[in-house]
C-alpha cells in the first residue's frame, strides 16, 4: 500500500485575517456601549445609595435634635466682628481678627456646615469629634478633618478627588478642602441679604427653602419637619453638584466650606420678585451655564472663593462651563449622569429627575411652604 498523501496546510491569507479583525472590532463596538450602560448604572445607583444614606442620617439628626441641620453656624464663641446678615464680607470669610492672606492670622469666621453636623450620623463620629467648634473650618487645627475625602459624599460618576484650595488664598497656601457631590436645597442667592431686607423674596415663605447659610448662622436653628407644611415628598433636600476639574477654580460642592455645599433653583441676580418666578429665570437640573440654552436666560452657579477671570487649563478662560461666579451661593443641580440628576426628597426617597422636568415643578420642589400642587416629576 502506498502511503495516503497528507494534505498540506494553508496559513490565512490577508483578506481572512481582516475579515477577521473587522469582526472583532465590530463585536467590540457593541459591547463598549454595553459596558458603559452598565457602569453608568453602577455610579448612578451607587449614588443613589449615598443619597439615601444621607437621607437617614438627616432623620437620625432631626429625631435626636428635632430640627434638620442648618446650612452652617458660626464657631463656638462666634468670632469678633461675624456679621452673616448685614456684611457680605462674611460669605468670604473675613471677620475683624481675621486675615485670609497670612499664614499666622485666623482664617474665616464659619464654623461647620450641615455635611460637618452630619458626620456623627453616617458613620464618621471619629472625625467629626477632630473637628474643633471654637475654631474656623479654614483654620489649621481643624485642617485633618476638612481634608478628608467622605466616601458617603462622592458620586462614583465625578472625578472629585482632587482637594480645593482657593486662588485668593496665601501663596503657598494656608488651607484646602475636600469636596462632595451633594447639595442641599437653597432657596436662593444664598436667601442671605434677603433675612434682614424685608423687600427681598426670601421673606416671602412661599419662598423658603430647606436650608439658608446667613439666616440659619445667624439663628442658629435649622428647619424642623413641621415647618415642611407642602409635605415631605414633596420637598427636596439634597441633589446633586458636579465639581470642578480645577482645584483653585470653583468652590462647588465643598463640604466643609459654608454656602459650597448648597443649590438653588434660582438664582435672584435677575431681581424677579413674583411667585411663581419667569420659568427662564429658574435653574433647572444640568442647565447650560454659558446660556446658550434659549429657555433659560440665567444659568450661573455663584459660590464661596471663586474665580471666573483665570485661566483653567484644559478650560480656558472665564470657566462658563460651570458659570463660576463670586460672593454667593447660588449653585444649579448638576450630575454626570447621562439625562438628569438624583434627588433626595425629604421623606428620604431618592427620585432621579430629568434635565427636562418643568422648572415651575423643579422651583416648587424646594420650596418648604409654598402651597403649590406639583405636576408629575
Amino acid at each position: 500500500m502506498s502511503p495516503s498523501k497528507s494534505k498540506a496546510r494553508h496559513a490565512f491569507t490577508l483578506i481572512e485575517l481582516l475579515v477577521v479583525i473587522a469582526i472583532i472590532a465590530v463585536l467590540i463596538g457593541l459591547l463598549l456601549p454595553a459596558v458603559q450602560k452598565v457602569r453608568e448604572a453602577a455610579a448612578r445607583m451607587s449614588c443613589s445609595n449615598n443619597l439615601k444614606q444621607i437621607g437617614l442620617g438627616m432623620h437620625n439628626y432631626h429625631d435626636t435634635v428635632q430640627q434638620f441641620p442648618p446650612a452652617a453656624l458660626p464657631t463656638n464663641p462666634s468670632q469678633p466682628g461675624f456679621d452673616p446678615i448685614g456684611n457680605w464680607g462674611n460669605s468670604r470669610g473675613t471677620c475683624a481678627n481675621s486675615n485670609q492672606f497670612t499664614p499666622t492670622g485666623v482664617t474665616g469666621c464659619w464654623g461647620p456646615t450641615w455635611m460637618t453636623l452630619l458626620l456623627p450620623y453616617i458613620e464618621q463620629g471619629n472625625l467629626y469629634n477632630q473637628y474643633k467648634m471654637d475654631r474656623p473650618s479654614e483654620d489649621a487645627a481643624n485642617l485633618p478633618v476638612v481634608k478628608t475625602i467622605v466616601k458617603t459624599y462622592l458620586c462614583p460618576s465625578d472625578d472629585n478627588s482632587i482637594l480645593f484650595t482657593p486662588l485668593n488664598n496665601y501663596n503657598p497656601p494656608s488651607w484646602s478642602m475636600a469636596r462632595s457631590n451633594y447639595g442641599a436645597g437653597c432657596g436662593g442667592l444664598d436667601d442671605a441679604h434677603s433675612f434682614g431686607n424685608p423687600i427681598w423674596y426670601a421673606n416671602d415663605g412661599r419662598r423658603a427653602a430647606l436650608m439658608s447659610a446667613r439666616k440659619q448662622s445667624s439663628t442658629k436653628k435649622g428647619t424642623s419637619i413641621a415647618g415642611i407644611t407642602d409635605g415631605l415628598s414633596n420637598t427636596l433636600m439634597v441633589s446633586e453638584v458636579v465639581t470642578s476639574p480645577s482645584p483653585v477654580d470653583d468652590a462647588n460642592g465643598v463640604w466643609p466650606l459654608a454656602g459650597a455645599n448648597l443649590i438653588t433653583p434660582y438664582n435672584d441676580y435677575n431681581g424677579d420678585l413674583t411667585f411663581p418666578p419667569n420659568p427662564s429665570f429658574i435653574q433647572i437640573p444640568n442647565c447650560d451655564s454659558s446660556n446658550a440654552n434659549p429657555n433659560v436666560t440665567f444659568c450661573w452657579s455663584v459660590t464661596p472663593y471663586c474665580d471666573n477671570d483665570h485661566t483653567v487649563p484644559g478650560i480656558g478662560q472665564g470657566d462658563r462651563i460651570f458659570g463660576c461666579g463670586d460672593g454667593g451661593n447660588a449653585q444649579r443641580a448638576s450630575s454626570r449622569h447621562t439625562g438628569g440628576v438624583n434627588v433626595l426628597l425629604c421623606d428620604g426617597s431618592v427620585r432621579f429627575i430629568t434635565n427636562s422636568v418643568n422648572p415651575i415643578t423643579w422651583f416648587s420642589l424646594f420650596s418648604i411652604r409654598g402651597g403649590e400642587v406639583l405636576a408629575d416629576f
